[in-house]
């Protein structure tokens, strides 16, 4: 017998409530949003959080911010699985708030990877890999120190 995994639903299920208050912010009718998404994980004990932050800002003026956090209940030790499970979470839901959002004029999608493109860092190898995986599907990165959403505002929730 064979599982069948459907990434759809658990989209769905996961983000639901993300994708809630998401719709509250953007029927706010702001001129020209920018949505940011960005995730960080962290290993606490024999768990591992991630915490998924939103940012949205408009040329009005108006910035809002959201956090979600997903706790597994075991230890992810490898830092490659972590900054994949990371994207992946990123990407999932950007692409849910694309399908969403893609018909209004004048909104940008950009998602915030928590990985330094310096060599000195231990995540830099696997920047490429990562980033382009976004840029494929069509969002445009950015890595630290320009990753605000993944590196400072996720980054103070993992905690």
């Amino acid at each position: 017998m064979s599982l069948r995994y459907d990434w759809n639903t658990e989209n769905k299920a996961l983000f639901e409530g993300v994708l809630e208050k998401v719709a509250v912010q953007m029927n706010d009718h702001l001129s020209h949003p920018h949505i940011i998404v960005g995730t960080d994980s962290q290993v606490h004990g024999h768990t591992t959080r991630f915490v998924t932050g939103v940012v949205i800002t408009s040329s009005s003026c108006k910035r809002w911010t959201y956090t979600h956090r997903i706790t597994k209940p075991f230890k992810i030790r490898s830092m490659y699985d972590r900054l994949l499970y990371e994207t992946v979470l990123t990407e999932l839901l950007l692409s849910e708030l694309y399908v969403v959002y893609q018909e209004r004029v004048g909104i940008r999608f950009e998602a915030h990877l928590d990985i330094s493109g310096s060599a000195q860092h231990d995540s830099s190898r696997y920047m490429e890999e990562l980033r382009s995986r976004l840029n494929r599907v069509g969002f445009s990165t950015r890595i630290k120190p320009f990753a605000y959403v993944a590196s400072c505002y996720a980054n103070r929730y993992t905690k």
